[in-house]
């Protein structure tokens, strides 16, 4: 190979984004204020984390413009490189750059914000070589699950510390209970230290004290799923409380056979609930949760479906399907033993986090189901 094929075969092939996780802090005179977390993966593609309270999943045009925007490249020395990389026009580049300029201010600037925000670009939705999953259910307690040890505040502090190093991006606590451990917002404040996600799963009787709840929300808590039972006169009370704030809350309506849902859901969207999820448990036949899932597409209200619900819940239905397979490690779940499962079915144990590596644990995945 000559010089002039040598300097053609760099041109035309660059060398992908290197695999990892990278932070940026805006300059102490720009206004206004945010914080990155870029996790790169293998492929180039991306997940981004803005002010420890949303999560972007990127392609490699977005992944390779905030990257480097990291590194300090201005807006027009990005375009150029971004043109270069992807043989695209350089003033659609400068134009998506912007645009993406505009979009990390508006995400900052915007109350009752979706962790999981759709962002200008297309996501990606290979999961076949993710690094890392893309959320962490820590479940604090485990009465629901046979389980009465829990463990100590460090042994958490640690898990999201090695949750963290592995480039997961949202903390997800749950359990029997998870307002009823006493380190709670202990953990919160620690998730936000290292700038990622963190939700809770919760239908306990604090979510009605006010001062608790803000002080969940001063110590980093960024999302709520609470479950929502319709003969429990203590949730309505706390969610007339809690919908109001700058706090991104899923309801989890638990169907009850010849309840009316409608004014339900009236009540709660205008009062500020930003999603539902419909809970269907054993004892109910799953025509009545397709009912309730098509009541909520005729509010045009945001239903969503993967987050951890109460075991003694657990029935498979149309709308709350346990996955299956490879798509199944976009989330782990670590028990209040520290033992690691593919999903919150418990049927498959990778490890325990406490004393196994994450790459040990991350090999275990069983991608050709």
């Amino acid at each position: 190979m000559n010089i002039i094929e040598k300097l053609r075969a760099i041109f035309e092939n660059p060398k992908p984004i290197p695999q990892g996780f990278y932070t940026y802090h805006t300059p102490e005179n720009k206004t206004p204020q945010y914080r990155l977390h870029l996790r790169v993966e293998p492929d180039g593609e991306g997940v981004l984390i803005v002010n420890a309270s949303t999560i972007l999943h990127l392609n490699q045009t977005a992944t390779e413009m905030v990257y480097n925007l990291i590194n300090g490249k201005s807006d027009q020395e990005n375009a150029r490189l971004v043109a270069s990389h992807f043989k695209v026009d350089p003033q659609t580049c400068l134009t998506d750059v912007t645009l993406l300029h505009h979009q990390l201010e508006e995400l900052v600037t915007t109350i009752d914000l979706d962790p999981e925000h759709q962002g200008i670009f297309e996501a990606h939705n290979d999961v076949d070589n993710l690094s890392a999953p893309y959320r962490l259910d820590c479940y604090l307690n485990g009465g629901s699950l046979g389980l009465k040890v829990n463990l100590k505040l460090d042994d958490w502090k640690n898990i999201i510390k090695k949750a963290y190093e592995a480039g997961i991006p949202h903390i997800l606590f749950c359990g029997s209970e998870p307002t009823e451990v006493e380190y709670l917002t202990d953990l919160l404040a620690y998730t936000e230290e290292f700038g990622l996600v963190s939700g809770l799963v919760s239908r306990g009787q604090k979510l009605s004290d006010s001062a608790y709840v803000a002080r969940m929300i001063e110590s980093g808590l960024d999302h709520l799923y609470a479950i929502y039972e319709p003969s429990d006169p203590l949730i309505q009370t706390a969610l007339q409380q809690i919908l109001p704030l700058d706090l991104f809350t899923c309801v989890g309506l638990v169907v009850r056979e010849g309840v009316d849902y409608g004014p339900i859901l009236d009540s709660l969207s205008k009062l500020g609930a930003n999603a539902f999820s419909v809970i269907s448990p054993a004892t109910i036949a799953d025509k009545f949760a397709l009912q309730l899932t098509e009541d909520i597409s005729s509010y045009e209200l945001r239903l969503i479906n993967d987050l951890p619900i109460p075991v003694e819940y657990h029935h498979p239905t149309m709308v709350d399907m346990a996955i299956t397979g490879k798509e199944s490690y976009t989330e782990l779940s670590v028990s209040p033993k520290g033992e690691v499962y593919a999903d919150n079915t418990w049927q498959e144990k990778m490890g325990n986090w406490l004393s196994d590596s994450f790459e040990d644990i991350w090999s275990k995945r069983k991608m050709d189901e």
